[in-house]
């Protein structure tokens, strides 16, 4: 069973388990600069500006981390992340290769709404040998209700374009689907779209904050909504019988009901790997919490130790602790898949006294209790320990 150690805030972060730790940056290189509007986004409805980061805090990023750890993943993300330009990432190319020592390992992933890519861009993501992830909601009739460009037209074409380019040059891609309140009740047209393409996908709720604008509101959908349509898509994917198509968060919690180790950030109780680094090299502790209230401080003017050692990092990640603390109290059997979930489910839901109320630790359960019940049905032997 995975045990949560006894955790003292004043030392909760030491220099020495840190240097140890592979960690995997995300940085907003143009901040939420877009060139679509999706009606999702929390940008959509006040575009910023694109701001771009320099190269030199690029430099100063990349730098910061591998002088800490021996391997790091860089995500670059955006909004946009190509509006960067592809100059920019090619100076990134080089940085990485004068200042990695040897013995380390970097790794490149871009999250990307495809509708920009050509061929140069492929061939600089192959040899750059970033992993693609990319956009796209299914068939047209569903990705083109949502997903639309700064005059309201939809972006598929453009996506499958550039799709179909990165199959040309054999570069392999992910795909992220969000499902909002016009796609619910349409996994299956989804799912066929995605597995005859061979797109693997993960699937993501639309949520909103309560400082998110009225359309995103509208289009969100709630946990238990979120979890029965999960399940919607593992009983199609079972079907397939295909062990070589992959649907995140799916394989994730099938892997830890049969005792494996998720990739999925939200599962694995680890929010200090993905921290969040803004154009301006401003730090937060994740891409979900990208404003003022929750900022760490700045890695141009501030070492990796100093942030992470800091007051605001360990007041912030000792709200994980108390959260798994809550869990392993209550006896909860599905610690051992959950880790908690993610932070940004149930911080700030100030009238709820325990983790264990709040609306996605219900769905969690109901979605984990029904997965595992069906993997039984299946003959698979669950190997993660209830209580």
């Amino acid at each position: 069973m995975w045990q949560m150690k006894e955790l003292d805030c004043s030392g909760l972060f030491p220099e020495s388990e840190f240097r140890r730790v592979a960690f995997s940056p995300v940085i907003k290189v143009v901040s939420g600069g877009c060139n679509l509007r999706c009606l999702y986004c929390f940008y959509s409805g006040h575009q910023p500006d694109i701001k771009s980061m320099s190269l030199d805090t690029v430099g100063v990023v990349m730098k910061r981390f591998l002088d800490f750890s021996p391997k790091v993943t860089f995500y670059w993300h955006g909004g946009e992340p190509l509006l960067a330009g592809k100059s920019f990432y090619k100076e990134v190319l080089e940085i990485q290769g004068e200042i990695v020592k040897p013995g380390q390992v970097i790794n490149n992933c871009i999250q990307t709404n495809a509708t920009l890519i050509d061929e140069e861009w492929a061939d600089l993501f192959r040899k750059g040998n970033f992993r693609v992830g990319l956009s796209i909601d299914g068939p047209q009739n569903i990705h083109d209700q949502i997903r639309v460009n700064a005059a309201g037209r939809g972006s598929f074409n453009e996506v499958q374009r550039g799709i179909k380019i990165l199959r040309e040059k054999n570069i392999n891609f992910g795909a992220i689907v969000v499902m909002n309140s016009l796609s619910l009740g349409k996994e299956e047209d989804i799912f066929d779209f995605m597995y005859r393409n061979k797109i693997q996908f993960s699937v993501n709720p639309c949520s909103a904050r309560p400082s998110d604008p009225g359309e995103l509101k509208r289009l969100e959908i709630s946990p238990m909504e979120y979890a029965n349509s999960l399940l919607k898509f593992f009983d199609l994917w079972v079907q397939t019988d295909d062990p070589n198509f992959r649907i995140r968060p799916l394989d994730d919690i099938v892997k830890g009901l049969m005792g494996g180790y998720p990739s999925f950030c939200k599962f694995r109780g680890e929010c200090y790997k993905f921290i969040t680094i803004d154009y301006n090299g401003d730090v937060y502790p994740c891409d979900e919490f990208l404003n003022g209230s929750f900022i760490l401080g700045n890695i141009v003017s501030q070492s990796l130790d100093t942030l992470l050692s800091g007051s605001a990092f360990v007041n912030y990640y000792s709200g994980r602790a108390r959260a798994l603390s809550d869990c392993l109290s209550n006896g909860c059997e599905w610690l051992d898949i959950c880790k908690s979930g993610c932070m940004r489910e149930w911080s700030g839901l100030k009238e709820i006294t325990s983790i264990q109320e709040m609306p996605f630790c219900q769905a969690h359960k109901y979605l984990f209790y029904n997965i595992s019940s069906r993997l039984e049905s299946l003959g698979y032997k669950i190997i993660g320990e209830r209580r």
